[in-house]
């Protein structure tokens, strides 16, 4: 019974600490870049901008970039949170096969890097290679190419971080579906009447349920830049299909 207990107790904390981690995201992704949208003026103004060819270009408002707006408010914490559970009930998981840890700390270190690493030319990638209508995040430059203004770099910061922790919990499952396939049968408490209503080993197939989540989440963002570029703007070759 006290186990069982104990187990109730650590769940919620995982849930707690997760929802912490969204709720940091949500308010400081959403609420940054409406502050610097509103005090750059691009948040419901249409302003135009003369490019290096002597074109007049029209920059639209930040808030019709709906999809960023949806991803920041609603699905990207909605990833997070369960990339967060996922991890935290991974190291449940191991601390209940009474295992140290499923990922030493210079491999953690290592896939923190390269989650880091990823994220940033990933944005390097889209802003470099942009090319589409252009809103409060990317204007033209008079001298040629684009300008990322205050708005972009806080739309392109938390982006940054969103790609960093999905590919580093992708990292980390990874590791966890591996330890799992390193696991003898034997040393599985499986029990054919456990309450849980899995054998008793429901605490290691919860991590793969959050990360189902998690990955489900991501296909509606995927359906969301599609749908903002592809039917709203009529965009038809857009980087932005590629997840940012």
């Amino acid at each position: 019974m006290s186990k069982n207990k104990a187990r109730l107790c650590g769940m919620g904390k995982d849930h707690g600490h997760a929802i912490r981690l969204a709720l940091v995201y949500l308010i400081g992704a959403s609420g940054m870049s409406f502050t610097a949208a509103y005090i750059e003026g691009r948040l419901f103004e249409h302003t135009y901008i003369i490019n290096s060819k002597g074109e007049l270009e029209t920059v639209l408002p930040y808030i019709l970039n709906i999809s960023t707006i949806f991803d920041f408010f609603l699905l990207n914490p909605i990833v997070i949170y369960y990339i967060t559970l996922s991890s935290l009930k991974a190291q449940e998981s191991c601390v209940i096969m009474r295992k140290s840890r499923q990922i030493s700390l210079y491999h953690t270190a290592g896939a923190a890097v390269l989650s880091l690493a990823i994220g940033i030319m990933t944005m390097k990638f889209y802003v470099g290679n942009f090319s589409g209508t252009y809103d409060a995040t990317l204007i033209p430059a008079q001298t040629g190419g684009n300008r990322i203004t205050l708005t972009g770099w806080i739309v392109f910061f938390w982006t940054t971080i969103f790609i960093s922790a999905l590919v580093y919990g992708c990292i980390r499952h990874g590791f966890y579906v591996a330890y799992i396939f390193s696991l003898d049968s034997s040393s599985l408490p499986y029990s054919p009447f456990h309450t849980d209503e899995a054998g008793g080993v429901k605490f290691l197939i919860d991590p793969a349920v959050c990360f189902m989540y998690a990955m489900m989440t991501l296909l509606l963002i995927f359906g969301v830049f599609a749908l903002h570029d592809k039917i709203i703007f009529n965009i038809h070759d857009s980087n932005r299909l590629w997840g940012f």
